[in-house]
């Protein structure tokens, strides 16, 4: 394998799907695995959720891998998440309280009895210790809850609890997720008009679109959310440790570099280009060698910039991010620089006798990869069979990129998590090959769905 791009479960139980709460792509294992099959200065570009991004890494580092980048995907269209902590405060049912933790001592009572802990009774469950601990929560214990009526029913046979606390947990099981009987009384201020739920800065309640005014409760509370709105995902940037140096792995095996000149991004007009270009300009200019006290000196006249493009950065935008960025920017324009020539030893290098002259002008953006689609690939990008979607599809386009940048031509890449398959599409449009596996039954349709379509090469 010369090269792995992936987009592994960020681990965090999006959507509540089960896919994204196997902790496989923390799994140290995996990446060993990976580290065996890629070329010695293979490259990896992994992505991640800002908050589980740490442990991709340091799966990723202690499987044998050097860290060499993180390369940010900067968006503006993420939705707010969080949570209006005056609304929770209002629905929680704070009157369940005691008769929830009388059920969980009395869980708790009989697992202490037979000398049972909640790791021995996981596995009847199928589920994490930490949930059992929440149903045999002591009174110190933040978090009591409640089985279901059927996990109750399988605790009972387990434990040997007889009857006293069945109906309790009934009445309790039948009241959960309702809001409590203090919001029900609140009073009404207004009504959304669509069937959606929920917008930054009104109190929806989900089951009527009502909005009601916070209790005095909650109305300290009122501005206060769970979470930031998602506006980037980092992408872990890897390499497997080369053989010998650079020089000699890119000569045995064609990989360990970044292939810049593929992943620049594009002048925005004449003027971007004469100032990218026009400030490098050492040939024209006279520079000559440096020899001075910071840099050294060089041996030979250092030559004109002459690139097609702005180096590739590790930051990349969507086209309202980059729009944002520029009004915040403003459009700059480049100034005549003044004669700035010495061949004294320490003054630094000699740059022109009659001072740079530069005539562009531009946002900030121009610096950065901007591409086309928002950050929620477009349905175009999202292949549907049988009414299976998957949730999480990223842009072809951005995966187009991170092909390019480290993966040598015609090269092979290995996805571990194919998903709907943007991967594969990424490889095919770029004249790369491509191995990929994937889990789900249902997202293999997807794949076939995607790559039957016709695949139109286009770039920017």
């Amino acid at each position: 394998m010369d090269a792995v791009v992936t987009d592994p479960p960020y681990e965090i139980g999006f959507m509540n799907r089960g896919f994204d709460r196997t902790g496989i792509a923390f799994d140290v294992d995996l990446w060993r695995g990976i580290l065996r099959v890629l070329k010695p200065g293979g490259h990896v570009a992994a992505f991640a959720a800002s908050r589980t991004y740490h442990r991709l890494a340091g799966a990723i580092e202690d499987a044998g891998f050097e860290i060499r980048d993180q390369v940010d995907w900067v968006y503006a269209s993420g939705m707010p998440h969080g949570s209006d902590a005056a609304i929770l405060i209002d629905r929680e049912r704070r009157e369940d309280l005691e008769p929830t933790r009388r059920v969980c001592r009395f869980i708790r009572a009989a697992m202490d009895a037979k000398g049972l802990a909640s790791k021995d009774l996981a596995s009847a469950f199928d589920c994490n210790p930490r949930l059992i601990d929440h149903w045999a929560a002591r009174d110190t214990d933040s978090q009591p809850s409640l089985p279901s009526v059927a996990q109750w029913s399988r605790l009972k046979t387990l434990l040997d609890l007889d009857d006293a606390m069945d109906g309790e947990v009934e009445r309790l099981n039948v009241r959960k997720g309702q809001p409590s009987d203090t919001f029900k009384q609140l009073p009404v201020i207004g009504e959304h008009a669509s069937e959606t739920g929920g917008v930054p800065g009104e109190r929806f309640q989900a089951h009527d679109n009502l909005i009601r005014e916070p209790s005095d409760t909650a109305k300290p509370f009122k501005g206060w959310y769970s979470q930031l709105k998602p506006a980037h995902e980092p992408i872990c940037l890897a390499r497997k440790p080369l053989d010998g140096n650079l020089a000699h792995n890119l000569f045995e095996y064609g990989t360990g570099a970044l292939h810049i000149d593929a992943c620049r991004v594009p002048f925005r007009n004449t003027a971007d280009e004469a100032e990218s270009k026009g400030k490098n300009q050492h040939g024209r200019f006279g520079s000559g060698p440096r020899d001075n006290h910071v840099y050294g000196a060089d041996k030979a006249d250092r030559t004109d910039y002459t690139a097609e493009a702005r180096f590739a950065p590790n930051m990349l935008f969507d086209q309202s991010t980059a729009k944002e960025l520029d009004r915040q920017s403003g459009i700059t324009v480049s100034r005549k620089g003044k004669p700035r020539a010495s061949t004294k030893p320490g003054d630094g290098w000699g740059m022109t006798h009659t001072g740079a002259e530069y005539d562009d002008m531009g946002g900030a953006s121009r610096f950065y990869p901007v591409f086309r689609y928002c950050p929620k690939a477009s349905p175009s990008e999202r292949p549907k069979v049988d009414g299976i979607l998957h949730p999480t599809v990223k842009p072809v386009e951005l995966m187009r990129w991170l092909v390019r940048l480290i993966t040598p031509e015609g090269g092979l890449v290995l996805e571990p998590f194919a998903g709907s398959g943007t991967t594969l599409e990424a490889c095919l449009l770029e004249h790369m090959q491509c191995t990929a596996s994937e889990l789900d039954p249902d997202y293999i349709k997807l794949i076939h769905a995607r790559l039957s379509k016709p695949i139109q090469n286009e770039l920017f």
